[in-house]
């Protein structure tokens, strides 16, 4: 879940690692103190945004350190960062806010949220209630736990992984990700681990809500967010205010569940906008008409520039690009990296002139894909705490299976799906193989008891897929869903014109107002 991740991957870090700055003194925990509200440190927050610098506030509170007992653990610093109401005459409430990840820093996300929102034009008839927002309502987010702001955990990150399992799962390479994952799990062995997961997060909210006065808390999350936000609506469901979940992770499942259906969606997403709409137009694409034959062709590409080049494939010009290049690779499987430039050049693709120089773009822009050296993970979005956060809250939030059973679906994958990259057993063996934690699963009827809330989503949508969105709502009375046809993102608030997502989602934060039906969905009007 990306904001966007649920790939991930780590020097031994033996304390919880020295911050950057120095912090005001902490509220105690036990009585969920007032938060004492100062200018945030220019080392947390970029002052190159354009928002009122009085109205931008950073405060510090400790809180317990583990919510789940009632046993003295100790206490943990908590940064909390807020936009301050414009008109304080007419202040409702705060709004509390998630961006994702896990492992994504409110100072990085909320300064630039915070300006798209100030300097919305309030007669604006789409952006106008994104304005009113910031005058009547704080926007706030508490820094999850273990990231710098707080007290830290950190883990060094050991150099990129090796080949991909989806481009070999030998016994080799099978003992080889197993070491790596043992490497990792050394490396982020830290005293906080035990306490990093979703529901601290949640508790951690709940504590800041008390201690600034809140009668309820309203709420936006994205990507992994939205985890966060079912998960206080259902640990908490008298004091959820307004929710509104953006790009929902099927919150209903578990993180291990959630990478399945991803997988499989992904799969699914590639054969109907690309792989369809290629044979629809066989003199257009020049891949033919016989699914059978292509599919053939497609697995038959070498193995690692399969698995790196299809992954990125979103429609049937990409399509002709990728198959080109693996093609090309398998005739020529001693060429140097980069030969294949200079071929390209040359190329007609097997496609109509009309279509010969969107083909020849999108061969250079899949190339970065293949010359990688291994797959992505969380070290190419987050520092060494956000590393830290994103692996300790998903193996903690699931048990996660064990060895056998992780080698029988690589074999699956490997064998059946076209677009399986292996990034993901990397995470899934060092849980399985270091950590054993794991939090307790949603409580739907708790969940249940919440006022009803509002979920949007793009029609497209690779990370968290909408099937799995539309799932979730279907398991509680009171989720709204609203799809917007036609648009292709991840996180939809700010991205387009569309009036279902742009306006009524705020509008709902602002009042109140839900859209009448438990699904609807309107058409995707871009950003001009």
């Amino acid at each position: 879940m990306t904001l966007r991740l649920l790939r991930h991957l780590g020097a031994f870090l033996p304390v919880a690692g020295a911050l950057l700055v120095t912090f005001p003194a902490s509220a105690t925990p036990s009585g969920a103190a007032p938060l004492t509200w100062s200018p945030c440190p220019i080392a947390l927050v970029d002052n190159g945004h354009a928002i009122p610098v009085e109205r931008l506030e950073c405060a510090w509170t400790t809180t317990a350190l583990d919510h789940d007992t009632a046993a003295d653990t100790g206490e943990i610093t908590l940064g909390v960062i807020r936009l301050r109401a414009g008109d304080a005459q007419r202040r409702e409430g705060a709004i509390f806010m998630n961006f994702g990840g896990p492992g994504a820093s409110p100072y990085d996300y909320l300064p630039w949220l915070a300006e798209s929102w100030v300097s919305a034009d309030r007669n604006d008839p789409i952006d106008g209630p994104k304005k009113e927002l910031t005058e009547r309502f704080d926007l706030v987010a508490v820094v999850p736990r273990g990231l710098i702001g707080g007290d830290v955990m950190e883990c060094i990150h050991t150099g990129r992984r090796g080949m991909s399992l989806a481009e070999s799962s030998d016994d080799n390479a099978w003992a080889q990700a197993i070491f790596e994952a043992d490497t990792q799990s050394r490396a982020c062995d830290h005293p906080l681990y035990p306490y990093i997961d979703t529901m601290q997060v949640v508790e951690d909210m709940e504590h800041v809500r008390r201690a600034m006065g809140e009668p309820v808390l309203n709420f936006y999350g994205v990507s992994y967010g939205t985890w966060v936000g079912s998960r206080y609506a259902a640990a908490h469901p008298g004091t959820a205010g307004r929710f509104l979940l953006d790009s929902s992770a099927a919150f209903h499942l578990s993180f291990q569940q959630v990478d399945e259906l991803t997988t499989l969606e992904n799969e699914r997403s590639f054969l109907r906008d690309a792989v369809s709409p290629a044979l629809a137009s066989p003199d257009r694409y020049g891949l033919g008409e016989d699914r059978d034959v292509l599919l053939a062709r497609l697995r038959a590409m070498p193995s690692p520039w399969r698995s790196r080049l299809l992954p990125n494939v979103k429609n049937p010009v990409e399509l002709v690009a990728a198959v080109a290049l693996g093609e090309w690779r398998a005739a020529h499987p001693d060429a140097p990296l980069g030969d294949e430039i200079a071929w390209l050049d040359t190329a007609d693709f097997g496609v109509l002139p009309t279509e010969r120089q969107a083909v020849f773009e999108q061969a250079h822009a899949l190339l970065p894909s293949v010359y990688r050296v291994s797959g992505r993970d969380a070290s190419e979005y987050f520092g060494p705490d956000g590393i830290a956060v994103n692996r300790a809250t998903t193996c903690n939030d699931t048990k996660w299976p064990d060895i056998d059973s992780w080698r029988s679906m690589v074999a699956w994958r490997s064998a059946n799906l076209l677009t399986w990259n292996g990034d993901d057993v990397a995470l899934g063996l060092l849980c399985a193989r270091s950590w054993s934690m794991w939090s307790a699963p949603l409580k739907l009827e708790k969940m249940a008891q919440a006022p009803a809330f509002m979920m949007i989503h793009a029609e497209f949508d690779d990370a968290t897929p909408l099937g799995g969105a539309s799932r979730a709502a279907d398991t509680v009375p009171n989720a709204h869903l609203v799809v917007v046809r036609g648009m292709r993102s991840h996180g939809v608030l700010g991205e387009s014109r569309s009036v279902c997502a742009e306006r009524d989602g705020p509008r709902f934060l602002l009042t109140g107002e839900l859209p009448t039906l438990k699904h609807s969905e309107c058409t995707y009007v871009p950003r001009t």
